[in-house]
């Protein structure tokens, strides 16, 4: 922690040499920050907020700020490129969810028993013979899976333009979906 103070302390000190900033703003950009971001700590207990209120006060508040510093907001722009394909598509995933994007994802050919997903032994199981299936095809399966959720993601994006000046969450089920289904990549 010491010298994480110790950066903080020199770089402020660059900054003042500067004329850019001196410690004390920077303390108050901090504090004022803090408290904007979370003000289920901050700001009045009446409204008493659950964990998914605060999450989506979050984003709220994140798209807020970058629409302010005029920054491209989207709801998949803080979803790196670089995670390994599944935390990347699990990434995608939720965030279409939470906006009720209708991603719709290929029933499978083959019956599977609803107990299957009782047991993530099974569901390794399966998962590790898509990868099997992959490979005596020399099929990348990282590339495959990254490449598909690419495509979504692009998709999210071209959808969020196409909502000009809405954000996704406003527009109706209806609407998302006729959108969702006009967009091709």
């Amino acid at each position: 922690m010491g010298d994480i103070l110790m950066q903080v302390l020199y770089h402020s000190d660059i900054a003042s040499d500067n004329s850019k900033f001196d410690f004390f703003e920077l303390c108050e950009y901090v504090r004022f920050k803090l408290i904007n971001r979370h003000p289920h700590v901050f700001k009045s207990k009446k409204n008493k907020m659950t964990s998914s209120d605060v999450v989506d006060n979050w984003e709220e508040i994140k798209k807020d700020e970058k629409l302010k510093n005029n920054k491209d907001y989207s709801l998949v722009s803080d979803i790196p490129d670089t995670l390994p394909s599944l935390s990347y598509a699990t990434s995608v995933i939720k965030k279409s969810k939470k906006a009720k994007i209708p991603v719709k994802y290929e029933e499978l050919d083959f019956n599977i028993d609803a107990k299957i997903f009782d047991s993530e032994e099974r569901l390794g199981k399966i998962l590790f013979s898509l990868v099997n299936l992959f490979a005596s095809k020399n099929i990348n399966p990282e590339l495959v899976l990254r490449n598909y959720t690419k495509k979504i993601k692009k998709k999210i994006l071209i959808m969020e333009k196409l909502s000009k000046d809405k954000s996704i969450s406003e527009l109706s089920q209806i609407q998302k979906e006729k959108m969702w289904s006009s967009i091709n990549c």
